[in-house]
Formats: structure tokens, C-alpha cells, sequence
């Protein structure tokens, strides 16, 4: 979850800082960042979200930026 590391070193936290405030080790956040659990389950989630003190949403979803939608328009000329 690309989005998972993103999130977490905004705020400043380790893997296993994250991981404590999950209630984990630090291998599961290392294996969620590096996408070896896939598809997380909601529970999952859940913890990840209040651990980083952020919605599920935001987990999922990667915000609009400038350069995001410059992107989109470029793949839909082509």
C-alpha cells in the first residue's frame, strides 16, 4: 500500500512506530507497505486509519493534485 508509507512518514512515524500503535509487529506494516497483504481485510484497515489518526477513505483513495490531473488529461489524449 503505496498509500500506507505515504501517509506514515508525513507524520513522521517509523514502521515501527506505526506498528505499535497498530498493536503489531513491525513486519506486518513492512508486508502491507510492500504490498504482500494485497487486499487488507477492514479490520485491518480500521487500525491503520486510527493508528494514523486518518479515515479508512483516506487509506484507499490518493488525493486530486495538480500534477495527478495533468497526468489523467495526458493518458486521455493519447
Amino acid at each position: 500500500m503505496e498509500r500506507l508509507r505515504e501517509l506514515r512518514t508525513r507524520r513522521g512515524l517509523s514502521q515501527t512506530a506505526l506498528a505499535e500503535r497498530a498493536g503489531w509487529g513491525r513486519s506486518r506494516v513492512c508486508d502491507l507497505e510492500a504490498g504482500r497483504i494485497p487486499s487488507p481485510n477492514l479490520r485491518t484497515l480500521q487500525k491503520i486509519a486510527r493508528a494514523l489518526d486518518v479515515e479508512v477513505y483516506d487509506l484507499l483513495v490518493r488525493p486530486a493534485t495538480p500534477a495527478g490531473l495533468i497526468e489523467r488529461e495526458a493518458d486521455l489524449a493519447s
